[in-house]
């Protein structure tokens, strides 16, 4: 089971899983295509019922057949294939990965110079950060003077 199925598997056996993660899931940059429709479902399924704890993956299957009738074969083992995962250690890898991925996208905008995206992914990590908790790695310095830091 790869990272993507694992995060799906997480958030449909787990209404608390699926909370976790919903202010930061980006469902174009961070799962493929058919991935990306299955968790569009499992959002539209939690938001329609904010008592249900999990997602009847026969239901979830069923509305993609619907609306997908094409693509309903190659969507399927997206679903099917799920398999019971450890919940808070794929809540903890997938929120590693977005702050890394966080990172990495604001540490190309530092040096490229590119101020409006170094703003964009300054505020992102702050709002990962935020909601995470600290990762302890230390403090972002920005225009600061080198000989102040150090």
């Amino acid at each position: 089971m790869n990272q993507e199925q694992r995060i799906i598997s997480a958030m449909i056996h787990d209404r608390k899983a699926f909370d976790d993660v919903a202010g930061y899931v980006d469902t174009a940059q961070d799962f493929s295509d058919g991935a990306a429709i299955v968790v569009t479902y499992i959002v539209e399924y939690y938001k329609n019922d904010e008592y249900a704890e999990s997602i009847d993956k026969a239901f979830l299957l069923d509305q993609i057949r619907t609306a997908y009738p094409k693509q309903y074969a190659s969507l399927r083992p997206v679903v099917d294939d799920l398999k019971s995962v450890s919940i808070p250690n794929v809540i903890d890898e997938y929120r590693g990965l977005k702050l890394s991925r966080c990172k990495q996208f604001l540490a190309q905008a530092l040096l490229g110079g590119d101020e409006k995206e170094q703003e964009k992914w300054l505020e992102k990590l702050t709002a990962y950060t935020d909601s995470m908790g600290s990762d302890d790695e230390g403090s972002i310095y920005i225009n600061a003077d080198i000989d102040a830091v150090l």
